[in-house]
């Protein structure tokens, strides 16, 4: 019996189609298929078919599913007896099919053969193979499926893995001088995907050598267009480089063409146009994941900054660049808990979903050190990328694979030994923080109030969530001016609304680090950043306000420092001694501190809430950990 799941769902038997009719069906059937030879527990089953609201007869119709499987299995195996193909074990189901019945498995078995020819410099038999890999797809993955979470996670995958062996065939072709084959394919992929950059550049150079530049030339200023009309965007740098080379007349080398890398090596990386001010932090995050390595140990790479920093967008910019050094899967796992606590529970909650994301069953009483080591164990073979947000303890979520790597993001400074380069995101500069706001709002309008641009950059402190969600609410109102807008962020009644809209809220993001800190530090956020001056506060001062020693009161201090939550600076009047700094707090905190302490959200008790509560209010609940198709 074959499964293919490259195209359209087909189960077939003996040369004729036996693929059920039943849409709940045909996704338990591909569920099953895709995780093939492992255990799909129930609660997969069950969150495939109803996400996260399944019915009080869930189990019951869960079963039936399976048996109306096992009854056409055994009808189509002439078996009188209970199918040996679909088994029930005590976590759940295991669908046992040979490799060779898999059109899955086939197309990784083929690309692993393209990649080690490829690195053999077969380069004829790794465009072979690549060929043959891709020959397989009969269209998108599950294409005629409805499908739930699981299903879909695993159909971004496997089209992220398609596109990458494309694009590594595509560069093999140029690489052997097969340009002209290319440029009819080149058309018809440009055509289908008119964003695609790499596709335009790929033709451009293909077009290029075959002595027709004016076309190269024209292709860019489609693809330009194209960018501009439906994203807003220009073309990347490296497209710009190409069409630069072509007008000074030259035609691209074999370095200069783009190429998508299988094998882990350094790479010179741009961030996309939408991240501002990041260039040497993306670039040196980038080289650090995918540099070679001659130990075992996977490179961990940590960043850290003020909240609305920035830092989960540059972490999902990299994993989107890094994603073909990674095939078995990029996860996104969120730890930050509803209570600010990163207790047991929570962090086990998170291990049981990212253990289901990769389909592994483990018995219920082996705690939290149970559960890692079984995923780190299913990490030491395979190449994944974790990219783990709003972390305390930085080896608690670590791959041990030496494919593997780790892109660590905190809400404080924090140092371990198993951290290969730090990274301190600094809040962006004037000149950055109006080139954030013109990618939103366009150049005509910002420069029609230069004065004001310059206004809301201070006033956001620099902080892109709060730069991106005023450019927001001024390109949703374009009645609005510039300077109106800094009116009403310098108005007490208006400013916290205009740092809210949608999933932007840098002052909620601030609550949520506060949250994070001890229950001592968090009451003395809000009363210090309440009592604060524009001078900021001596080690004296602020054990008034909290009404402690001086020693306890640097402690909370230093406290708050290495949360981003304060910034300590030389106290001109006191230059050297015990205690020689000033402790300040910028703007945002103290409107951040105020709304807390009018909403009473600096007691854990009253700001954790119940799920949906949080969900409502923007705060982050220890969910699932999710397989991203970066």
């Amino acid at each position: 019996m074959e499964f293919k799941l490259l195209g359209p769902l087909e189960v077939v038997h003996e040369g004729r189609l036996i693929t059920p009719s039943a849409p709940k069906l045909r996704r338990v059937v591909a569920l099953l298929a895709l995780r093939s030879n492992q255990v799909v527990t129930f609660g997969q089953v069950i969150e495939e078919l109803w996400d996260q609201r399944p019915p009080s007869s869930a189990s019951t119709t869960m079963q039936t599913y399976i048996y109306q499987i096992r009854k056409l299995f055994r009808m189509n195996d002439g078996d009188d007896g209970e199918s040996s193909l679909l088994r029930t074990t005590p976590g759940g189901y295991i669908l046992s099919v040979p490799s060779e019945k898999l059109d899955v498995a086939q197309f990784e078995k083929l690309l692993k053969i393209a990649q080690e020819k490829r690195s053999e410099e077969e380069l004829e038999a790794a465009a072979e193979a690549y060929q043959s890999a891709l020959q397989i797809w009969r269209g998108p993955a599950l294409g005629d499926i409805s499908l739930g979470a699981l299903l879909q996670a695993e159909a971004v995958r496997l089209e992220e893995i398609r596109k990458s062996a494309l694009e590594q065939l595509l560069d093999l072709y140029l690489e052997l001088g097969r340009h002209q084959e290319l440029i009819s394919e080149l058309l018809w992929l440009t055509s289908k995907e008119p964003t695609h950059e790499g596709f335009f550049a790929r033709l451009m150079i293909a077009l290029a050598r075959t002595g027709r530049r004016t076309e190269a030339l024209s292709v860019y200023h489609r693809c330009r267009r194209n960018l501009i009309e439906q994203l807003g965007l220009e073309p990347s740098a490296e497209l710009q480089e190409l069409q630069h080379s072509l007008l000074a007349s030259e035609v691209p080398n074999r370095e200069t063409q783009p190429v998508v890398a299988t094998q882990r090596r350094e790479v010179v990386a741009r961030p996309p146009r939408g991240l501002v001010g990041r260039d040497r932090e993306y670039e040196r995050i980038v080289r650090e994941l995918t540099r070679s390595r001659d130990d075992t140990v996977s490179p961990v790479v940590l960043v850290t900054g003020p909240a609305g920093v920035g830092k989960t967008a540059l972490a999902s910019a990299v994993a989107q660049e890094v994603a073909p050094m990674f095939p078995d899967g990029r996860f996104l796992v969120d730890l930050e808990c509803a209570d600010g606590n990163h207790d047991e529970e929570a962090f086990q909650r998170v291990l049981d979903s990212l253990l289901a994301q990769v389909g592994l069953c483990v018995d219920q009483a082996v705690g939290v050190e149970g559960r890692l080591r079984a995923l780190r164990d299913w990490t030491r073979s395979r190449r994944v990328l974790f990219v783990v947000d709003n972390a305390v303890d930085l080896t608690s979520l670590l791959p041990a694979g030496s494919g593997c790597a780790a892109l660590v993001l905190t809400r404080r400074r924090a140092y371990d030994e198993c951290v290969d380069h730090f990274v301190e995101l600094a809040p962006l500069s004037t000149a950055e923080s109006i080139e954030l706001l013109t990618s939103v709002l366009g150049a005509t309008r910002a420069k029609e109030d230069m004065r004001a641009a310059e206004e809301l950059a201070e006033l956001c402190e620099g902080l892109p969530a709060a730069l991106r969600a005023v450019a927001v609410r001024l390109a949703t109102r374009p009645h609005w001016t510039l300077g109106q807008m800094v009116l009403r962020l310098r108005d007490h009644r208006w400013e916290s609304v205009e740092f809210n809209v949608g999933s932007l809220n840098v002052l909620r993001s601030i609550e949520l680090t506060v949250r994070s800190l001890p229950p001592d530090c968090r009451d003395a956020f809000t009363r210090l950043a309440c009592h604060t001056t524009e001078n900021g506060l001596a080690i004296e001062e602020a054990a008034l306000v909290l009404g402690t020693d001086v020693f306890t009161a640097e402690e909370i201090l230093e406290c708050l420092v290495e949360a981003h939550l304060a910034v300590a600076g030389a106290d001109e009047q006191r230059d050297n001694g015990a205690h020689p700094f000033r402790y300040r707090f910028s703007r945002l905190h103290c409107l951040a501190a105020r709304t807390m302490s009018t909403e009473g959200s600096a007691d854990p008790a009253a700001s954790a809430g119940s799920g949906e509560q949080a969900k409502r209010s923007g705060r982050v609940v220890p969910g699932k950990a999710t397989v991203v198709g970066f």
